[in-house]
């Protein structure tokens, strides 16, 4: 019998991923999407004569939404495909299903016209296969080849059911489709009456729900707990100070106010001053406090942050990471190679789970970064975590996913503040891991490519930047200027060289040199600093940075821009 690759996969995911006001939302659409690729790929790992490629395995955490194997007999592939698109439609039935039993606490024919078209027609899927039509591993790489090239033909040939009717007032999750509505009520009143219903923390006042937006929020996978970015932002500042008697104090301020109870950790935004007010607890805790005591929880806060000699950062990180070049890599493997590249991938999402086997200090920052993770499935990675802790976070994952696979990964890291808009927030970072991946390094031998982080930062006030290098430029050289900057060298020196380089685009190295030894020796503020050891740093470091793209700006500017950011993370997004 004759034997192909058969490759499924559906779509949209980033938009389904991205439509979230809440990190619950965002966590729930990537539980959703791995359910789905479960249920695909579990039913094709069943059918007589498949040989499984990616995932390796169907049943460990994340799997990706692109599903590939090698079937027995060729033939077959039509109903395979079939067969699979059932199970599909079968969990998200099963999915949806639960939110609307839910949700839907009346019965009402416009309501439930519009979760089934927005239900029914949301997910696109797609199939390929190609005929194994030589023995050996050219046979075999020719039919990945052919397969994916036709896969990705498919999905360029999408199909369309016409105009539908998405009137009304909009979800505020996507802004696309009608949120939904009775035909007694327009959509504001049936979504103040469902959070009345449900209370602030099911339905925040003023949120308005798609049939998708519902799913994610009403159904079985939505209902354990995830960190807020609040939660995120402010997770180091808590680590520390928790087991102080300021904290003890604040908390038990809390539990006398009948804010929380007395065995549960504080929320993440009742250590922000800005969130203790009647408004924001009322809309987005469902807290209702009076004046005098909102002022007793507030000189609370206040006393546990001069206690502490310090506050929460307002700031966190979003981290998106992606293999490099994958494709091009899979394309080129035997099925031996294949095989022995997906069991690496599933032992590069344990270590993302539960990070070990690297160097111990690593280790030991992995474990206690206090990062959130969203999703990690294959070679994708995306998770929350404190400002302090991003950038090491996503340099060691890249690191890990380089000893066990051999290839090379690029971060997007979107630096928010913690009451941003999420949706934004998440673009942000999808955008800047495509920037990670565009930089082209000019070297005397070749163009080295890929390999790179690029960090965008949006700040509450002030015009967002974004800075780019690659993993092997960077190394410590960020992290070690964050220190200098918290009690060596005035936080002045960043805007300095910033000034110096747009003063002189087209400085030699040497002269450029110089005049940042002498910035540091202007900025330094202790006696026995090491000048010439920090501006050894700072040259190397500018010097392995020349880029031709993203951004066509000299390597002292490049410098400069980071030295910022070096800046903002030390003060921890104070300016």
């Amino acid at each position: 019998m004759s034997k192909g690759i058969f490759i499924f996969t559906f779509s949209p995911i980033q938009d389904f991923i991205q439509e979230a006001r809440k990190t619950a939302d965002l966590r729930a659409g990537s539980q959703i999407l791995v359910e789905l690729s479960k249920a695909v790929a579990n039913t094709l790992a069943g059918q007589p004569g498949t040989t499984m490629i990616f995932p390796a395995e169907t049943d460990r955490g994340d799997i990706p939404n692109k599903i590939v194997a090698r079937i027995e007999p060729y033939d077959q592939c039509r109903e395979i495909a079939d067969t699979l698109k059932r199970a599909f439609d079968i969990r998200w039935g099963e999915i949806s299903n639960e939110a609307k039993v839910i949700a839907r606490f009346r019965e009402d024919p416009l309501w439930s016209k519009i979760w089934e078209r927005q239900v029914l027609h949301y997910w696109e899927t797609y199939w390929a296969a190609a005929r194994i039509e030589a023995e050996g591993d050219d046979g075999f790489r020719s039919a990945v080849l052919r397969a994916n090239q036709t896969l990705e033909a498919n999905k360029r040939l999408r199909c369309f059911d016409g105009a539908l009717d998405e009137s009304g007032y909009k979800d505020t999750l996507g802004g696309i489709r009608s949120a939904l509505r009775t035909s007694t009520m327009d959509a504001r009143q049936y979504w103040v009456e469902l959070s009345r219903h449900y209370g602030a923390i099911k339905v925040r006042q003023g949120e308005r729900l798609d049939a998708l937006g519902t799913v994610k929020r009403f159904s079985r996978i939505a209902k354990a707990g995830f960190p807020s970015t609040s939660d995120v932002a402010s997770a180091d500042f808590l680590a520390r100070v928790r087991a102080s008697d300021a904290y003890g104090d604040y908390k038990q301020c809390l539990v006398d106010n009948t804010i929380i109870e007395p065995d549960i950790v504080v929320d993440g935004d009742l250590l922000y001053l800005s969130c203790i007010t009647q408004e924001y607890l009322r809309k987005n805790l469902g807290i209702e406090l009076d004046q005098e005591r909102i002022g007793r929880v507030q000189t609370a806060l206040r006393r546990l942050y001069k206690e502490a000699k310090e506050s929460p950062s307002t700031y966190y990180a979003i981290v998106a990471i992606d293999g490099d070049s994958m494709g091009e890599r899979v394309n080129g493997f035997s099925l031996e190679e294949a095989l022995d590249f997906s069991a690496k991938l599933d032992e590069f999402t344990a270590f993302v789970r539960k990070p070990g086997g690297m160097d111990p200090a690593e280790d030991l920052f992995m474990q206690n970064s206090h990062a959130a993770l969203v999703y990690c499935g294959g070679d994708d990675v995306l998770a929350l975590v404190p400002l302090a802790n991003a950038v090491e976070y996503a340099r060691l994952i890249c690191k890990r996913f380089n000893q066990l696979t051999g290839g090379t990964a690029s971060a997007g890291i979107s630096i928010q503040h913690h009451q941003s808009q999420l949706s934004i927030s998440l673009q942000d970072a999808f955008k800047a891991e495509h920037t990670a991946k565009q930089v082209i390094q000019l070297a005397e031998t070749a163009e080295l490519k890929k390999d790179a982080v690029c960090i965008a930062v949006k700040k509450r006030s002030g015009a967002p930047y974004q800075v780019v290098c690659r993993w092997q430029d960077l190394q410590t050289n960020l992290s070690q200027a964050v220190v200098m900057f918290r009690g060596d060298v005035s936080t002045k020196l960043a805007y300095g060289i910033s000034e110096e380089a747009a003063l002189t685009p087209g400085l030699k190295f040497g002269p450029q040199q110089a005049l940042i030894r002498r910035l540091v020796h202007r900025h330094k503020l202790k006696k026995d600093f090491d000048e010439k050891g920090f501006t050894a740093l700072l040259a190397g470091w500018m010097q392995s940075m020349r880029y031709r793209r993203p951004e066509n700006i000299s390597p002292m500017q490049n410098l400069a821009k980071w030295l910022i950011l070096a800046r903002f993370i030390s003060q921890g997004g104070e300016d």
